[in-house]
């Protein structure tokens, strides 16, 4: 009998241990980790990813998970259908790969004021082409409609129609437009144009970008154009639209584009 009891007692000491360790890990919490889905994952209605034969995709629904691929050396085309009637509402992670918008429009609906980087994409080092973007982005710094640094990419064919509002570095393609160091490639912006209301509520203001490389070098603006209304709220005299060589004036050392970006 004693045996017996003893045995019972062990069992339920095992099944409480068993709970109390349950108990204990559902309660720790849970990082916010983010993971590159493996393989040929991309939620995409075909292709496989090369130059040749790119991922077609087919909604803004799965526009998005690409926020969750390493897209490095891929490449991505919007279907001849793309159904973009879902709003696009959160910065996409950096883009690495070669976007073929195929003429498509996306719609934006983003608002993250105390961020920066904000725009469809977080940062471009990659190649994005031939779509619009409409809606209204928000951020703090670093603000574009189609990235929030051009980060030694190649953006061309595209346009923004949507408004784009922050405290700085602030474009209708791209907040800033950058060298990148790792690459060794200039951030270049071509044949692209601006048609949104841009807004920086402190410095650099720009249609095409808010600011192109280290004091005009090491990136170019190339043959684009800007419609729409840019505003530099403390510096009025000092605002943007960026004439094809990016100049700058100084105004208690606060910086602002100014010109207007032609064709030529």
């Amino acid at each position: 009998m004693k045996q017996k009891k003893y045995k019972e007692r062990g069992w339920k000491r095992l099944l409480s241990l068993v709970l109390s360790l349950v108990m204990v890990f559902t309660l720790l919490p849970v990082g916010s980790v983010t993971t590159y889905a493996a393989g040929n994952t991309v939620n995409a209605s075909s292709g496989s990813g090369t130059a040749d034969n790119p991922y077609i995709i087919s909604s803004s629904a799965d526009l998005k998970s690409i926020l969750s691929q390493d897209t490095t050396g891929k490449y991505y085309k919007l279907s001849d259908d793309f159904n973009n009637t879902e709003e696009i509402t959160e910065t996409l992670s950096g883009f690495y790969g070669n976007l073929d918008g195929n003429g498509k429009t996306v719609k934006l609906n983003i608002s993250k004021p105390n961020n920066v980087h904000v725009g469809l994409f977080f940062q471009n080092s990659g190649i994005i082409s031939n779509f619009t973007v409409k809606g209204c982005v928000l951020g703090y710094e670093d603000v574009g409609g189609i990235c929030g640094e051009n980060k030694g990419g190649t953006i061309t064919n595209c346009i923004n129609k949507a408004s784009v509002t922050g405290n700085s570095l602030v474009g209708g393609i791209s907040g800033e437009n950058s060298y990148d160091t790792s690459s060794k490639k200039e951030g270049t912006i071509r044949n692209c144009q601006n048609d949104g209301e841009i807004i920086a509520s402190d410095s650099y203001a720009g249609g095409i970008t808010g600011k192109n490389g280290d004091y005009c070098s090491n990136a170019s603006v190339e043959d684009c154009k800007n419609n729409g209304n840019v505003t530099c709220t403390p510096y009025k005299d000092y605002i943007g639209y960026a004439d094809s060589k990016m100049a700058y004036k100084e105004y208690d050392g606060k910086y602002c584009v100014i010109g207007k970006v032609g064709s030529a």
